[in-house]
């Protein structure tokens, strides 16, 4: 997690695959931005480098959309 200027603010990193534990869940401890700040999160999962898009938003953005239909029933991975 960067901000709009490319501070980072926040890297976790996973030491293996999760094929075998989903739903998958990680626990971790919230990260301090205020409920205006944007950020950008941009995941690392290749062996050559990061994915090439970034998403971004503040804290709070969209936050009903969690509960709304259609949810997800089971991911492939």
């Amino acid at each position: 997690m960067v901000t709009t200027e490319g501070q980072l603010l926040y890297r976790r990193v996973l030491l293996h695959s999760h094929t075998n534990e989903q739903p998958f869940a990680l626990s971790g401890s919230p990260v301090p931005i205020a409920s205006d700040q944007q950020v950008w999160v941009r995941a690392h999962m290749k062996s050559d480098g990061y994915a090439s898009d970034a998403r971004n938003g503040c804290n709070g953005f969209a936050a009903g959309v969690v509960d709304e239909e259609p949810l997800p029933t089971g991911c492939a991975f």
